[in-house]
């Protein structure tokens, strides 16, 4: 069984903190900068304000993910 590197965290809300991750979860899969670079403006603008797009986050090594994955 592979252990996961990300867990879900914070709702991104704003284009700028959008464009400064390298990778985010959206609808609980994780998306890399490449992906989510080629939207278009307005679409990412609904995503935004839709708040179904949250940062991921980085999980260290012995630390347990026991956030539940928001959807």
């Amino acid at each position: 069984m592979s252990k996961r590197k990300y867990r879900s965290g914070p709702q991104i809300s704003t284009l700028d903190e959008l464009v400064k991750q390298d990778f985010i979860y959206f609808f609980g899969r994780i998306m890399p900068r490449g992906w989510f670079m080629n939207w278009q403006l307005r679409l990412t603008t609904d995503y935004l304000n839709s708040g179904w797009i949250r940062s991921a986050v980085k999980i260290e090594d012995g630390q347990e993910d026991n956030h539940a994955e928001i959807r």
